[in-house]
């Protein structure tokens, strides 16, 4: 039996994705424990609620070595896995991944798996995980001293699994440090004999933008550590060399990815880390210093470090174009609506009841468009008022804003100074890259006039881009149409998928579905006209002011759905030969929930379709992962092509892989992800 251990305080943001998580996993036959450190939140009713055994502790208690060893002595399984509450595992395979080699040598006393970055860590932060964590498996006997030094006992209870008798063996962790128990428990586990497993394969999210100071006072705490657990370098080596091997490794990681902008800020930080290192060796001499400055950090539990590190904000503004369906940009908003359930939402327009109960919540403020005339059914004719109308919103008394951004919102005016994140989804579609195809769709006496219309929307959006303080793109897609658009740089977060809506399916009702908004761009007239063409069943989900158009140009073999709600757009995904997606997207949420179901997608092959679909390469023997197959051409011809390829290669797709392509995308990791950019933007402006 395994027991699963995780520490808590105040993790009642954090705690609910992981153990939704650790639900997903192959592995089963586990008990969690979760030791609360008297948490203020409601992170003990979390716990419980998901089956967890849970002991609470006063805050003042809290050890890292001694709490972690409680724990242990109290635990039924046979096999210990620790995680922080804030490491949340990459896929369903972390714990089966992490417990398999005590089951294949019986010698291994310890295991702790990889940790990766979030999207939106610091190019330091990513670093610093590429360098601890590579991707390829080893193993540690005390052997290896002479090679790797201090570095042979490394191991992070971050992510990490004991087998129970070998830690009762060197007397568990040790009480009363403030850094480092682990180190001390894989130093000790060599020392008598066994081996230390590394597990590329057990992965999960973990990464800290610290800021410099942070990095000073963790590596003070390091000197400290070394300088009172000085067995460590006696029977292992100094840590000097692994300083420079680290130091040498991240000018080259800096070089590598043409960051030459921060190569004085890498080496500022490096400075800063080895005199927090040598202070603390230097401990007793200098510890009169220390108590007039308030550099040590005491032993507050890790999870404290982190929400300290993620202090709440008083007053969150968050701004999106419009609300008016639940489609992939409002999933984005419903998932940070979650973790700022007190913030105030700004947008041009609201249909009540057509967003989830989690975006109904919040107070919505609306503009004048709301209330023009036909504005609830065709608000989009009063475009040209976009500009005007979301610059008349009052943020004045907020600490920040967050908008979700493909048309207006990013526009909206902030306070001098005020921090301005924007999650673009893309530059305005209308006035950049979809120009022409916009134009394409309007009478030509009516053309000039919009043309006129969209080059002051063109000019008004690269302005307005300048009120944004730092953009996140969703997609690499997007990543360079800001970079065309605004010449800005931004980061790359994924929009969410809620994988727990969605099951593999190998039911087959024989049609192909498209599941979309009926927008011109979206080009779903290519679908009509290829299935109009060869006859196959094929359902169109969607509304929206195509959809006369498209009725016209339909054949009795193409239906419409206009009115699906969440649970019915499951089952049409569920039981559908293939997913069709015409368009060119910029990021498109619904491929990946397709996928979810272990369907293929059948896309055209530009915009982040790219990112999101494994293409099937038809003259390649193999291809286990392929998850869809692209068309290159944006005509119903060469669909119908792909349809046919599709269907005679069938058999080389396996639904299991379409789902499991889509975990990293899972909604837990983009609301950690935010968290974690979004603090880190916070903590540099401070």
């Amino acid at each position: 039996m395994v027991t699963i251990i995780v520490p808590t305080y105040n993790a009642s943001k954090y705690l609910p994705s992981l153990l939704i998580k650790l639900e997903l996993q192959t592995f089963k036959d586990y008990e969690l424990m979760v030791v609360d450190s008297s948490s203020s939140d409601d992170t003990v009713n979390i716990a419980r609620a998901h089956h967890a055994d849970v002991m609470t502790i006063p805050q003042s208690q809290f050890d890292h070595g001694g709490t972690r060893t409680l724990l242990a002595k109290k635990a039924k399984g046979d096999i210990l896995v620790y995680l922080t509450q804030d490491a949340l595992p990459y896929n369903e395979y972390a714990i089966e991944n992490i417990i398999k080699p005590f089951t294949d040598d019986g010698e291994i006393g310890a295991a702790f798996g990889r940790q990766v970055p979030y999207s939106g860590a610091s190019v330091f932060a990513e670093h610093l995980r590429s360098f601890n964590y590579p991707d390829t498996s080893y193993t540690r006997i005390l052997e290896d001293r002479k090679n790797y030094g201090i570095k042979t006992a490394f191991l992070s209870n971050s992510f990490a699994a004991y087998r129970k008798s070998v830690l009762e063996e060197i007397g568990y962790f040790k009480s009363g440090l403030p850094f480092g128990e682990d180190a001390c428990a894989g130093a000790k586990i060599l020392l008598k004999g066994y081996k230390i497993a590394y597990i590329a394969e057990a992965i999960v999210f973990h990464s800290h933008n610290y800021t410099i100071w942070q990095d000073l006072k963790r590596y003070f705490d390091m000197g400290t550590f070394h300088r009172t657990e000085n067995w460590l370098l006696e029977e292992f080596g100094k840590a000097e060399g692994e300083g420079i091997r680290y130091a040498k490794s991240e000018i080259k990681f800096l070089l590598k990815k043409r960051r030459f902008d921060l190569l004085p800020v890498s080496a500022l930080r490096l400075v800063t880390k080895y005199l927090g290192y040598k202070l603390g060796t230097d401990y007793v001499r200098i510890k009169p210093l220390i108590a007039k400055t308030k550099l040590a950090i005491t032993a507050p539990p890790l999870s404290a470090i982190v929400v300290t590190k993620r202090k709440e904000i008083s007053k969150v503004a968050l701004v999106c174009d419009w609300l008016t369906a639940m489609r992939g940009g409002e999933r984005c908003l419903d998932a940070i609506c979650e973790i700022y359930p007190d913030a105030d939402i700004f947008t041009l327009v609201h249909f009540p009841g057509s967003v989830s109960k989690t975006i109904e919540k919040h107070k919505i403020q609306t503009s004048y468009v709301q209330h023009l005339p036909g504005s609830i059914k065709n608000f989009r004719i009063y475009l040209p008022l976009f500009p005007h109308a979301i610059q008349r919103f009052d943020l004045s008394g907020y600490d920040y804003v967050l908008s979700f951004s493909h048309c207006a919102a990013k526009g909206i005016k902030v306070p001098h100074g005020l921090l301005h994140i924007c999650y673009c989804h893309t530059p305005m579609r209308y006035a950049w890259h979809m120009r022409d195809a916009y134009l394409d769709t309007v009478p030509r006496l009516e053309r000039l006039p919009i043309e006129y219309t969209l080059n002051r929307l063109k000019n008004w959006d690269a302005r307005a881009s300048s009120r944004v303080t730092h953009f996140i793109a969703n997609s690499k897609n997007t990543q360079n149409r800001i970079r065309e658009a605004y010449n800005r740089d931004s980061v790359i977060i994924y929009p969410p998928v809620e994988c727990s809506r969605f099951a593999v399916s190998e039911d087959d009702d024989g049609y192909y579905l498209v599941l979309s908004a009926l927008v011109p761009y979206k080009r779903i007239d290519i679908a009509v006209k290829a299935f109009a063409a060869t006859g196959r069943k094929l359902v169109i989900v969607g509304n929206g002011p195509e959809l006369p158009r498209l009725k016209n140009m339909a054949s009795a073999n193409i239906s419409f759905v206009d009115n699906a709600g969440d649970n019915q757009v499951v089952e049409y995904l569920k039981k559908c030969r293939a997913l069709i997606f015409p368009g060119e997207e910029d990021f498109g949420i619904v491929p990946l929930e397709a996928q979810a179901c272990g369907k293929q997608v059948i896309a055209f092959g530009r915009g982040g379709a790219m990112e999101t679909i494994v293409g099937l390469d038809s003259t390649q023997p193999g291809q286990e992962n392929a998850t869809g197959i692209f068309f290159y051409e944006q005509t119903s011809e060469a669909l119908q092509k792909s349809i046919l390829l599709f269907e005679k290669t069938k058999d080389r797709f396996d639904p299991q892989k379409c789902h499991d392509n889509v975990l990293r995308f899972d909604r837990p990791i983009y609301q950690k992800s935010m968290q974690n950019y979004i603090q880190s933007v916070i903590a540099e402006n401070c």
